[in-house]
């Protein structure tokens, strides 16, 4: 009877120790789980915000190497703004050389025209005062057309000239001095007579032959004389004559 009651005794003290353990509420149930969930979506999130992190340092990354590389550009471009404004003013001070070069050219220039027309103006007078020395030089000289090429033989032309002048013009009894005659240099054509140029000492005993030749018609050996003051003659009308003799 003592042991049975031990017994139940015993087992009662069990059972009271079994129901006396705390019982959680479903409410605190429901919180634990919503804040487990809570925490789940903080670690996710934190996750996502790690990885946006590393993302945007590797395109930050990126920019700022994009950004360097337009630095670069910038500069090498202001470099060549440089270089082409230094080229442009180079080029200014070489545009604005050439202009004062080109108008001292210029002025010298008209320096030069001026010259040239003074020295034309100079040798137009030099020449006309030429022309005058050579006309009065001229003035005791003719032109001989008609004498034959060595008709003289061995005698000296300006003897046989002297000698015949006054059986030409019928005056034997008039004598004429010549200071040269000698016939023209230009090479005479196949049967063609070379003109003789005559000079006389006096320009009246000239002036006497050409009167009295004119009156005249002189032949010689078969050919026309004919008499014609130098200074009066032109290279054409010379020309026609020695053709036509």
């Amino acid at each position: 009877m003592t042991e049975t009651t031990a017994n139940t005794s015993s087992h009662s003290s069990i059972v009271t120790r079994a129901s006396s353990k705390p019982r959680v509420c479903p409410q605190r149930e429901d919180e634990h789980e919503k804040a487990t969930e809570s925490m789940a979506d903080i670690a996710n999130v934190l996750t996502e915000l790690r990885a946006l992190r590393a993302d945007f340092g590797c395109k930050l990354d990126t920019t700022n190497s994009h950004l360097g590389d337009m630095n670069n550009s910038i500069s090498a471009l202001e470099q060549s703004m440089v270089e082409v404004r230094n080229t442009v003013e180079s080029n200014k001070t070489r545009v604005t050389e050439a202009e004062e070069r080109i108008s001292t050219l210029e002025d010298d220039l008209e320096v030069a025209k001026a010259d040239l027309a003074s020295a034309i103006k100079r040798i137009s007078t030099l020449e006309s005062k030429t022309d005058e020395l050579e006309t009065r030089g001229r003035r005791k000289n003719l032109r001989l057309f008609g004498l034959r090429e060595r008709a003289e033989n061995n005698q000296p032309l300006l003897e046989y000239v002297e000698q015949l002048l006054p059986r030409w013009l019928g005056c034997h009894d008039k004598t004429f001095t010549l200071e040269r005659a000698h016939r023209t240099l230009s090479k005479p054509k196949p049967g063609q007579n070379r003109g003789v140029i005559i000079r006389f000492l006096k320009f009246q005993d000239r002036e006497f032959v050409i009167n009295t030749a004119k009156k005249l018609n002189i032949q010689h050996e078969g050919n026309k004389l004919l008499f014609v003051p130098e200074a009066e003659e032109k290279k054409s009308e010379v020309a026609g004559r020695m053709e036509v003799l």
